[in-house]
């Protein structure tokens, strides 16, 4: 009797996830000899290489640094080097010289951990502004030829669609996601479409399987057309550079195959098995990596979950069928066809389900969103895949020939890249397109996972087919608890200011967003941090005023409500600013999103519940030049907790002292990021903050926070954190008692 491979596969797999789990970050000797940065020079292979806008990034392997004034040289695995555009080839070994500098863990609730992303594929270390200097000029010819092959089929697509159309084809099934512009890929991911635009299991499979079957047809040789295929499918991997789903589905394709080969059966789960174990083994620390959970998810989802679906509905759907046939002597070709047709789409509808399922709870932790009517948008868009896959590979090898060639393709291209565009502006447009959930909590995992496993178990053991309907139960589990009173968020934006407010009572407030030293940093941080709080709208956001470290993120924000983005009900400036081009820019864009502006002044409040807000500065009533005495301030109180929030006050902050409400304050934003001309010792003595916050980027070229400034706040005994060493910090209040923690990763 043979024994099933797939049992002893499986028990290997999971050994090496608990291994995963319990792996942590390799320390290279040179992580204890500098916090960030440190100069000197390295030398190394090239593995990859990507252009853009002039700039090249390149991934070194074999990698050996050398600090400056430094003779011991330190071995790496792999670097990232960015530089201006060389003339250099993948596997010349060449020597760059620059600083070298770790990947940051981050430092706010939702913000992505490129710490754990690159040390994941062994990249610990980058360097920024590189000289290149190349040592030996061997190239790797294999990758070489496959990179012009790539470059070829990029002009091909540029040359014959729109840059857009082009840029989008390059991400789909090339890899290259350097020319995708931000807006298609927001449009694709707010929609469930964000699959098409990685490569992944599904454009291996109708490339390779695309390959063996035309070659079957044409050579009918089984095993030839196998070993081809195989071919093919390693050399699209390298080509395209091995994503994790790439590498998933390039070795279950050669181990199916390989079946064919050796004339023995394919089994799905020991090929999924095998594929986590051999990546597993490498990069343990992939099991972090979301697009491995997804990945991987989808398939357990189909492995597990759809036969069991599939039994229970597809087999109402039939005995429907049957007792309909009964009813009449004879059916009609056209009726067969149709429901043919629609067992189909049920098929597909259930598959897509099944794999709904497993990767829901995955999807909110890495996106804080779930798209709605993806289920239904990918039904559409998924058959068209593979034809789109057809016409791209056609176009492509045609193009390469000879140009013109690639016409005969380019058509249904055009006409599928536009139904992709289509869909996804159409189903934007509907309610709750796009549902923010915050970051799930670690006991959502638990209860989900443990109600969904309970219902397979007693699914399979029991073949009750009415069991499915415990799987409702999924829906009510609460994603995020209920706040118990007040939170506020000082977020870590470099060079800049952001605090974020909310209430059980339902107010959020952002008050200010924006940053000197930190790029784009609406998009990569306010937004990640107010999805992960499930925040879906901004009631109010306060404009200190503007300065744009304290407001160009917010002008991401806006642009971002037409793409899924939270909304933003009213955005508030202070009476009597300056009517200059920043401000009419505001107010027009504003306008075009059909966001309130309103104006406020020194004594005007707001009160709901416990939560009161109250503002001590501006006054419109006195004149000033300066833009940041005339800054928004405010008295932030819920129950007995005080917060006092200065945006770039200096000397108003006397003159305000007099319309203050509270006794006693327990945290104060420090003024103007702890500038030598802020917080006076008049004003501190006055409020006596129990903690002090200072919002500043590291070693920024100001010196905030000024040392005067800091010891005055140590004159009165304030605590003092400061955004740069600690990272977000988040403050908790019932009204009673508060609870303060601070977010930035440690190494």
């Amino acid at each position: 009797m043979r024994i099933k491979p797939k049992r002893p596969l499986i028990w290997i797999c999971i050994l090496l996830l608990i291994a995963s789990l319990m792996a942590s970050v390799p320390r290279s000797s040179l992580d204890f000899l500098f916090d960030e940065k440190q100069v000197g020079e390295a030398t190394g292979r090239i593995d990859d290489i990507v252009c853009k806008d002039g700039k090249m990034t390149l991934t070194l392997s074999e990698v050996s640094f050398q600090k400056e004034g430094d003779t011991n040289p330190y071995i790496l695995n792999q670097i990232l080097v960015y530089t201006k555009e060389n003339d250099v080839y993948l596997g010349n070994r060449i020597l760059v010289k620059g600083i070298l500098s770790k990947f940051q863990p981050p430092s706010n609730p939702g913000e992505f951990n490129s710490y754990y992303y690159y040390n994941s594929k062994g990249i610990s270390y980058r360097m920024m502004e590189a000289d290149v200097t190349v040592l030996d000029a061997k190239k790797d010819w294999l990758k070489v030829c496959l990179q012009m092959g790539r470059t070829s089929i990029e002009k091909v697509y540029k040359t014959w669609l729109f840059e857009e159309q082009a840029a989008t084809l390059s991400a789909m099934f090339l890899g290259d996601k350097t020319q995708l512009s931000n807006d298609i890929k927001r449009e694709y991911q707010k929609n469930g479409m964000g699959h098409l635009l990685a490569i992944s299991g599904l454009h291996v499979s109708l490339i390779a399987m695309g390959i063996y079957q035309v070659l079957l047809s044409t050579l009918k040789r089984k095993k030839a057309a196998a070993l081809i295929a195989m071919i093919t499918a390693v050399l699209y991997g390298i080509m395209t550079g091995f994503s994790i789903s790439t590498n998933r589905a390039v070795i279950m394709i050669l181990i199916s195959f390989a079946a064919i080969l050796m004339g023995r059966t394919y089994d799905m789960l020991s090929a999924t098995a095998l594929s986590a174990s051999i990546i597993l083994a490498f990069h343990p620390l992939e099991l972090r990596n979301s697009g491995f959970l997804l990945s991987y998810g989808s398939i357990f989802g189909i492995a597990f979950i759809y036969p069991l679906l599939k039994e229970s509905f597809l087999t109402i759907f039939e005995t429907l069928q049957k007792e309909k046939k009964l009813e009449t002597i004879s059916v009609s070709k056209n009726k067969c066809v149709m429901n043919k047709w629609l067992k189909g789409i049920c098929s597909s509808l259930l598959m897509s389900i099944s794999i709904q399922l497993i990767t829901f709870p995955i999807l909110l932790n890495s996106f804080y969103e779930y798209p709605l009517y993806g289920i239904l948008i990918n039904l559409i868009v998924i058959p068209l895949m593979s034809v789109l896959a057809v016409l791209s590979v056609g176009a492509g090898i045609l193009g390469m020939i000879w140009s013109k060639l690639a016409v005969i393709f380019v058509g249904g291209i055009f006409v599928i890249l536009k139904i992709y565009e289509g869909i996804t502006n159409f189903f934007l447009k509907f309610p709750f397109a796009t549902i923010i959930t915050g970051k799930p909590q670690t006991s959502f995992f638990i209860l989900y996972y443990t109600i969904l496993a309970g219902t397979l178990i007693l699914w399979h053991f029991t073949k009750k087919k009415r069991v499915w309907m415990l799987l409702f139960l999924l829906i009510a589990i609460p994603i995020l608890p209920k706040n118990p009173g007040m939170k506020v968020t000082f977020l870590d934006v470099g060079q800049g200011d952001s605090i974020y407010i909310e209430t059980k009572d339902g107010i959020n407030i952002l008050v200010d967003g924006g940053s000197s030293t930190k790029a784009k940093v609406g998009q990569y941080i306010l937004e990640p941090f107010l999805k992960s709080q499930g925040c879906k709208k901004l009631d109010y956001v306060f404009i200190t005023h503007l300065d744009q470290d304290h407001y160009n993120g917010i002008l991401e924000l806006v642009e971002f409500t037409d793409f899924g983005g939270v909304a933003i009900d009213t955005v508030v400036l202070g009476a009597g600013i300056e009517k200059d081009d920043a401000y009419f820019e505001l107010v027009e864009l504003l306008t075009k999103h059909n966001i309130k502006l309103k104006y406020i002044n020194r004594n005007e409040d707001l009160k709901k519940g416990q939560f009161y807000l109250h503002c001590i500065n501006p006054d419109s009533t006195k004149e000033t030049d300066d833009k940041n005495d005339n800054s928004i301030g405010l008295e932030v109180s819920y129950g007995k907790f005080s917060i006092l929030l200065t945006g770039d006050m200096e000397e108003s902050e006397t003159d305000a002292m007099q319309y203050l409400t509270s006794d006693k304050y327990q945290i104060l934003k420090v003024g103007h990021h702890g500038s030598k001309s802020s917080s006076n010792p008049a004003f501190l003595e006055r409020i006596a903050p129990t903690y002090s916050f200072i919002s500043c980027g590291l070693k920024n070229r100001y010196g905030h926070p000024h040392k005067e400034t800091l010891e005055r706040l140590k004159a009165v005994k304030s605590d003092i954190f400061i955004s740069s060493v600690v990272g977000a910090v988040c403050v908790q209040t019932n009204g009673k008692k508060y609870v303060i923690d601070t977010f930035k990763h440690t190494f």
